[in-house]
């Protein structure tokens, strides 16, 4: 019988062979992949239950944000119900306070830990640090995702939110509301946006800040370098002195700089953030800053430390100035100093 004859007629029987075997090795695929991290998941279960904190930032410390990732996920894979899964379990071991913030933002899914901040943060009085924390270091697709997640987890919309809870009167209104609605796109408009920096920051007493914050958070990071080194060439000042010398409160300031770091350079932004949280007076507040900062964006901009130098040495002042013997805050230090790849 002809080749041909043979594979026309049994065609079918091939066809779901072949079928067969490629679900075979698809599920060899995934049980391979599923039981990769087999051995972790049980050291971490056992960290965990023990309520070892240090031994807790050690095993952090050998695994990348992906294979944290991956470990999470099958960690999910073999609970048996919602507070089994790792997140809330963590949060079952762990004190209270900034140690299990770090160490959530850090083993959390980013979207997730994104919205969980927002949330608390515009519940009451509008935590302005934490909003700007959050939203300021975006980029459009970080942003697109931000929304997605909010979206399902409220069932609301992020930008109507912050314009139905935050007003228009400040600096930091306007950073929350045009980071949040404003893309980044060509102004080709460089020398004249320079001009305008100048006369809201340096010359006019009553700044347009709408303008200041529409041409920081909307121009490209190559048009924006640009707008930079012309700001201080006009003004003799860089764009951190003029915004420190023409506002007062901490949120316009601290928003401002922030917005413009990340314009320059994100991981500058986080960089600087990290500093003002460092040599934050208010303890309490310093630890929480540096908790969301670190969980977030140790592993998204990992050379902040490169970019710290411009204001100190960031592992010096984690030892410095993380100092408190308080139960929920005495290893925010180790975990610091372990995420950042200083120890």
């Amino acid at each position: 019988m002809h080749i041909r004859s043979i594979i026309r007629d049994d065609w079918p029987t091939i066809q779901s062979e072949l079928s067969g075997q490629k679900k075979r090795r698809c599920a060899s695929t995934r049980k391979k992949m599923s039981s990769a991290y087999t051995d972790a998941v049980t050291e971490l279960r056992s960290v965990l239950e023990a309520k070892n904190e240090q031994g807790f930032v050690a095993f952090t410390g050998k695994y990348s944000a992906d294979e944290r990732k991956s470990i999470r996920l099958e960690y999910d894979e073999k609970a048996t119900d919602e507070k089994g899964k790792l997140i809330p379990f963590m949060k079952k071991c762990l004190k209270n306070g900034p140690f299990e913030d770090i160490m959530v933002y850090a083993w959390n899914c980013k979207k997730l830990a994104r919205v969980a901040i927002l949330e608390k943060a515009m519940k009451g009085t509008n935590d302005y640090r934490a909003i700007h924390d959050v939203i300021l270091l975006c980029d459009q697709r970080e942003r697109a995702a931000l929304f997605e997640e909010y979206r399902s987890k409220t069932g609301n919309d992020l930008a109507q939110t912050v314009k139905s809870q935050i007003g228009l009167d400040s600096v930091a209104d306007y950073l929350c509301h045009l980071s949040l609605e404003k893309d980044r796109a060509p102004r080709s408009s460089i020398l004249s946006d320079a001009e305008a920096l100048k006369r809201n920051l340096v010359d006019s007493a009553t700044p347009d800040h709408g303008e200041i914050v529409r041409i920081i958070v909307t121009s490209t990071h190559e048009e924006y370098k640009e707008i930079n080194h012309k700001f201080e060439v006009l003004t003799g000042k860089t764009v951190q002195e003029a915004i420190e010398a023409k506002y007062s409160k901490v949120e316009d300031v601290r928003g401002l700089c922030t917005a413009h770091y990340y314009s320059l350079a994100p991981a500058r932004a986080v960089a600087y953030l990290m500093y003002r949280a460092l040599h934050e007076g208010d303890v309490a507040m310093r630890y929480d800053q540096v908790a969301r900062i670190t969980g977030l964006y140790h592993e998204l901009h990992k050379f902040a430390w490169v970019h710290y130098a411009c204001w100190g040495v960031m592992q010096s002042d984690i030892t410095s100035f993380l100092t408190s013997t308080d139960d929920n805050k005495v290893n925010v230090r180790d975990a610091c100093l372990t995420l950042w790849k200083f120890k």
